[in-house]
């Protein structure tokens, strides 16, 4: 039964994942394992069911036991460092901003990207503090650069479905852009339409109290979850994200060609921004300027920097425009 809470009417579904000792395992941490990996293959079969573990259908690694305990010491340790792919504006052939992606640096000098631990994370509940983590780290790096008068745009960084439906996010926001002495438009908070497929309702308040305080709202990966038209109508979205698959092969794929055409208008009837993602040639650039999809960012543009080397590409950037 729908219950409100906090002013919004909030409704509970449960998943459950079940498993048998000493069935599917012979101690209580491969036993919560098993559990938890049935656990989400409820999830996968719609949700507000439950399943039991088979062990024909999931394995588990030991090994995986190791990555989460390492994931989890990492996020004590503050272990990870955050990246910035720039945004161009390619019809002014000018900066537009950033997007914050993180990596997480080895002791032997390797770096593991996020779509190796970042499904881990989601798993587990490590996405909750991990997001925190980073997003504190990035408004101390704005502010650092507000300091120093580094005109950076607005910087996007990603929030999980999870963190996204957490009520006291909005708080949260408010508290860390105080303590670091931010301005809310210099944020963007990417969120996948999964986010907003549990509860639609939720996730459209929770949405306007994001926009009520300045933050700015992309939608990532368009078209290729649940995608729903009246999102676009319903939710105070400022950016649409056009997800890199469709870019790859824009060139040669007359449909994704005719996708993205189509994403670019619609968005543009709505008076909402477009940007679109893993732009890597000069052709991709040229047929989505061409679409007036202006906004791009991929390795065409330039590669993920570190923090340390925004402040010279800006500077660059800013003298080939001049110079041009």
């Amino acid at each position: 039964t729908p219950f409100m809470l906090d002013g919004f009417e909030t409704s509970l579904s449960a998943c459950c994942g079940l498993a048998i000792y000493p069935d599917n395992a012979y101690n209580c941490e491969y036993l919560m394992r098993s559990a938890n990996s049935a656990l989400n293959h409820a999830k996968k079969m719609g949700r507000n069911t439950y399943q039991f573990f088979d062990k024909d259908r999931h394995t588990l690694d030991p090994t995986e036991l190791t990555k989460e305990s390492a994931l989890f010491k990492a996020i004590t340790n503050n272990e990870f460092e955050l990246y910035f792919q720039p945004k161009f504006d390619a019809q002014h052939n000018q900066l537009y901003g950033f997007e914050a992606l993180v990596r997480w640096p080895q002791e032997d000098g390797s770096v593991i990207n996020p779509d190796e631990f970042i499904p881990l994370a989601e798993q587990n509940g490590a996405i909750i503090p991990l997001t925190q983590l980073l997003m504190e780290q990035l408004l101390n790096q704005l502010a650092q650069w507000r300091k120093q008068s580094i005109s950076f745009g607005n910087v996007a960084i990603n929030i999980s479905a999870l963190h996204f439906q957490q009520s006291s996010l909005i708080e949260t926001l408010i508290d860390n852009l105080a303590k670091f002495d931010v301005p809310a438009h210099c944020l963007e908070l990417e969120i996948t339409e999964s986010a907003m497929m549990d509860n639609p309702e939720f996730a459209e308040q929770q949405m306007k109290r994001i926009k009520s305080i300045g933050v700015h709202i992309a939608l990532d990966d368009f078209g290729t979850g649940h995608s729903s038209l009246s999102y676009l109508k319903r939710f105070p979205i400022d950016t649409l994200k056009i997800d890199k698959s469709f870019v790859k092969d824009i060139d040669k794929n007359e449909q994704d060609r005719n996708i993205t055409a189509t994403i670019v208008r619609l968005a543009k009837y709505l008076d909402i921004n477009v940007v679109a993602e893993g732009v890597e040639t000069e052709e991709q650039a040229y047929m989505l300027h061409i679409m007036g999809c202006h906004f791009q960012q991929g390795y065409y543009y330039c590669k993920p920097l570190k923090a340390n080397q925004v402040s010279e590409f800006i500077n660059d950037t800013l003298e080939k425009q001049q110079s041009s």
